[in-house]
């Protein structure tokens, strides 16, 4: 059986097929492992930023749906907890879009001149296009510096592209804002609506919101999240705003893999174009979606099979999935990771005043103060080495030893 696993992983070298098959044949127990490797890790992240704590985190991994979870660090959390999940909240809007696409006469191709004439400057664009992340927008007016919904809205509308740099993959929210926009001025509905109806009652959500106010939310601002460009919308814009449980988001994420006519979207490489209009390798065609990769950067870690990829919110949410095929039986096998460092907010204004550099930010939206602080600075995944990337192929590789212990059970 442990070679069976083992031959799905094809981004694997000989040392990492080695190191799992030895770990796999002692049995190895996922906790005690999992334990081990996130404080050996974090404790070397800690060398440099000695300011802080450790930061607390829940880790979810699900075999066919059952869900193990792994918490660690001083702050008690288990899977009721409630996240603000960044931009893994794209891909509800994109799943939205899918849907949308199913009741409504539209579909990829669909251009947005056709929907409305308020985004002149990229009329031409399609769904697909603003799915691709194929573009460098730009807008003529910051959002960021807009105070009110109203105010950000109508600098969104002022979006264009930016020809010097056409063709060029650039992740970033501003598309999948227009997109939210477009859906509901299509179906006469609010993004709340549409999420309730295409995302809640579709998946059978109980602990996932828009908007909320309770004690399990961990967060910077009561009601809010940490991102000024989706509170200024009021809290949520389709590119940010999502907030759930580990138990709920897995059991969304798990059926992304799931007789979905969209799956392609996830998994293809190669359908990005450089500007000289040469293929763009290992970048899938959705925007914050990464596949694994044997060579090249990728954010995926490369404990994940052929079918499968890894979505990211900066950097303190990050999750994969994917499918093991083992005596032509199909298992989904996703992980998670929920990550607290944002919520050391004194912690990083003693490390700003240590290091003289910017980390968080404080401004107003109706007249409410709040407060950001960028954790991709903190726990940077371009570092070398980087924590990052260590802590999620180690994560990774134990939702392989919990597949193993499921399979011998079965």
């Amino acid at each position: 059986m442990i070679d069976n696993i083992i031959d799905n992983l094809i981004y694997i070298n000989d040392d990492e097929k080695n190191e799992l098959k030895l770990l796999l044949n002692n049995n190895t127990n996922t906790y005690e492992y999992l334990n081990n490797k996130y404080f050996e890790i974090m404790k070397e992240w800690n060398k440099k930023y000695d300011c802080f704590d450790i930061p607390s985190c829940i880790i979810t991994i699900s075999i066919d749906g059952k869900n193990n979870y792994y918490c660690f660090g001083k702050n008690t959390y288990d899977e009721n907890t409630i996240f603000d999940i960044a931009s893994i909240s794209k891909l509800y809007t994109e799943f939205m879009l899918f849907n949308i696409i199913e009741d409504y006469k539209i579909s990829l191709d669909t251009k947005i001149s056709s929907i409305t004439n308020l985004y002149k400057n990229i009329s031409n664009m399609s769904f697909k296009d603003l799915i691709s992340f194929n573009h460098t927008y730009l807008t003529k007016v910051d959002i960021r510096n807009c105070n009110c919904y109203e105010d950000g809205l109508k600098a969104l509308r002022t979006i264009y592209l930016d020809k010097e740099l056409e063709g060029k993959y650039l992740y970033t929210d501003l598309p999948i804002m227009v997109l939210t926009d477009l859906l509901c001025l299509y179906t006469n509905k609010s993004y709340k609506e549409l999420f309730d109806e295409y995302i809640i009652k579709k998946y059978n959500l109980n602990d996932t919101y828009l908007q909320i106010d309770s004690d399990r939310y961990i967060s910077l601002n009561k009601n809010y999240v940490n991102d000024p460009k989706a509170n200024i919308m009021g809290g949520y814009y389709g590119h940010a705003g999502v907030k759930t449980t580990s138990k709920d988001f897995m059991k969304f994420f798990n059926n992304c893999l799931v007789n979905n006519k969209y799956l392609d979207l996830f998994l293809t490489h190669n359908n990005t174009y450089k500007k000289d209009g040469t293929k763009a390798n290992g970048v899938a065609l959705i925007g914050n979606i990464n596949l694994p990769l044997k060579k090249g950067f990728s954010l995926s870690s490369r404990y994940l099979t052929k079918c499968g990829f890894m979505v990211q919110g900066s950097t303190r949410c990050h999750a994969e999935t994917c499918k093991f095929i083992i005596d032509n039986n199909e298992h989904i096998v996703s992980m998670s990771l929920f990550i607290d460092l944002y919520t050391q907010y004194d912690n990083i204004k003693k490390y700003e005043e240590k290091t003289n550099q910017t980390f968080t930010k404080e401004y107003y939206v109706n007249n409410n103060k709040l407060v950001m602080s960028d954790v991709r600075k903190l726990l940077n995944y371009r570092d070398e080495p980087s924590i990052f990337r260590m802590l999620i192929n180690e994560i990774s590789k134990s939702k392989i030893i919990d597949l193993y212990s499921h399979l011998k059970k079965i």
